[in-house]
């Protein structure tokens, strides 16, 4: 199945100079970068700018997103730039914890620790590196898109190249316009964001710290009517604090350095603060109304932004790209129609609003300016806590997907369809410990602990769902045979007994597109599939 990432595209774009041009190489990106040249594309990156901004932004992200530097072989290196992700606490009026927010327990679903912090710049670093691997993707920095217009076959773009002073034209299949919330591309096409009502003024500091014994210990939500803060815990003596600005304040006037060790003088002595980056945002939740037109796709900021409050941002994004490269390859490598392309916004959009709409809650939480508000809050949030009614897994506050190209009935998600694909550690007759996505690769698989469910599918529905890129394994944690996986800890077993199911049929980007327990239910899951996709 390998071979068949490999393939070129067909001859009828052969006029065609790329397949795929992103414009932008932030971290999504470079995500899509290295995705693309995995799988063989022939890609172009326009960044306008020369170098890594070397100050950092994005700090968090999650296993979701481990597992997608994974499959692009990034996930040893990109490890060096991160650290553990401590427990949230948000803090009342009075200094008492109203909500908590914790990492999942172990055993981990995906293998990788559930959520890091990271050092951006470092990240940005090893993905770019990454990029190099890949004979397929060039990148043009200080070049900028000036215009692109959209033909039949292909779309035309004018790039000027900001050394030279000089304008030229170049042909792609595709456009993922990864260029960022103020978006040139989605701006060119008249593609506008819906406004979900969250608007606030922050400053955003980040510190190097000389002595940190003296910080707390875990990342701090203040929720104090006089000025709503947050605190936390970067790689290494890295420390963010996000300050809300109050009512006369201005950007310029706070983000003095004088103004700054003043209000870090809560935490310690200003001689402990070496200031690295102070930049003063407006927390925003926007959604654009389309993500896409023709053959053009927004992609992470261009399409949505989101408050920081879950350390979302980011990998809004990188699920993004992860979304579009396997619907690409259904189309250009295994024949699929070009319909599936819907499905990106059909599949992302609502998930993205969801994770955005509870990340506006939580700042509305933090936010609430009013006194007697604030005391009413705290005391229902602590209710919350103490009943247990109040959710405190970080996980289980992402979303799952809800619609697109999954096992639905009345347009539900049935069973465990929509939700991620847990990855044990198998022994595969070689490694005994090897990660399984590292084992299956790409494409669609089902996975089963019954291998029987496999042998009643006929020669045609296999031969089918080869054609298409999958495969199927029987994964077992008790039979050491060669012919099966064995699994060397209980996720995924587990998540079988969950759903009171025996096979799993899942989508490339491992999600699980639905579980069968008898043969009959998965030959009618490989019929439903196969009508999404031929």
């Amino acid at each position: 199945m390998e071979g068949n990432f490999l393939r070129l595209m067909s001859d009828r774009y052969s006029n065609t100079e790329y397949d795929v041009a992103i414009i932008g190489l932030g971290p999504v990106g470079a995500t899509a970068a290295n995705l693309l040249g995995r799988d063989g594309y022939k890609t172009t990156v326009i960044e306008r700018e020369k170098d890594i901004y070397p100050k950092p932004r994005a700090i968090a992200f999650d296993h979701e997103i481990m597992r997608i530097f994974q499959s692009i072989g990034l996930s040893e290196d990109v490890l060096p730039c991160t650290t553990r992700y401590r427990p949230a606490l948000y803090l009342g009026i009075d200094g008492q914890i109203i909500r908590r927010i914790d990492p999942s327990p172990e055993p981990f679903q995906l293998h990788w620790m559930p959520n890091y912090l990271f050092d951006q710049p470092c990240l940005e670093t090893t993905l770019r590196k990454g990029i190099e691997r890949f004979e397929t993707v060039g990148v043009r920095l200080e070049h900028e898109l000036v215009s692109l217009k959209q033909e039949p076959d292909c779309i035309q773009l004018t790039i000027n190249d900001l050394k030279a002073e000089t304008e030229y034209e170049i042909s792609t299949r595709y456009v993922w316009a990864c260029d960022g919330a103020g978006s040139p591309v989605r701006r060119s096409l008249g593609l506008t964001l819906e406004d979900l009502d969250f608007d606030e003024e922050w400053i955003v500091i980040d510190v190097k710290v000389n002595d940190t014994s003296t910080l707390p210990e875990t990342n701090i939500q203040y929720c104090e009517p006089p000025r709503p803060s947050t605190y936390v815990i970067g790689p290494g003596n890295h420390r963010r604090w996000e300050l809300m600005l109050n009512p006369g304040e201005t950007a310029e006037e706070i983000s003095n350095e004088g103004r700054i060790l003043e209000l870090l003088s809560r935490w310690g002595d200003p001689s402990n603060f070496n200031i690295w980056r102070a930049a003063v945002y407006r927390f925003h939740a926007l959604v654009a109304e389309q993500w896409s037109k023709g053959r053009i796709f927004l992609v992470g900021d261009s399409a949505h932004q989101t408050p920081p409050f879950m350390g979302q941002g980011m990998c809004q994004g990188i699920r993004d790209t992860n979304n579009l490269i396997w619907k690409l390859n259904q189309v250009e490598r295994f024949g699929g129609r070009e319909s599936l392309f819907s499905h990106y916004q059909i599949e992302r959009k609502p998930h993205v609003k969801a994770l955005t709409e509870f990340t506006k809650s939580l700042g509305e939480t933090i936010c609430e300016r009013d006194t007697e508000k604030a005391k009413i809050r705290d005391a229902r949030l602590i209710e919350e806590l103490e009943s247990g009614r109040m959710e405190t897994v970080r996980q289980g506050l992402i979303p799952n997907l809800v619609d697109g190209i999954l096992h639905l009935e009345n347009g539900e998600p049935v069973g465990p369809a929509g939700r991620l694909f847990p990855q044990p550690t198998v022994d595969d007759g070689t490694k005994p410990d090897a990660l399984l996505d590292d084992v299956l690769g790409r494409g669609f698989f089902m996975v089963t602990r019954d291998g029987s469910l496999l042998k009643e599918l006929s020669e045609e529905q296999l031969n089918w769902f080869e054609a298409v890129g999958g495969q199927a394994k029987v994964i077992s944690e008790t039979d050491s045979s060669l012919s099966l996986l064995r699994a060397t800890n209980s996720v995924l077993s587990s998540f079988f007994d969950e759903w009171k199911s025996d096979l799993l049929l899942v989508r490339p980007d491992k999600y699980v597109f639905g579980a069968a327990s008898d043969s009959s239910e998965t030959k009618a899951l490989l019929d439903r599939l196969k009508e999404y996709l031929t």
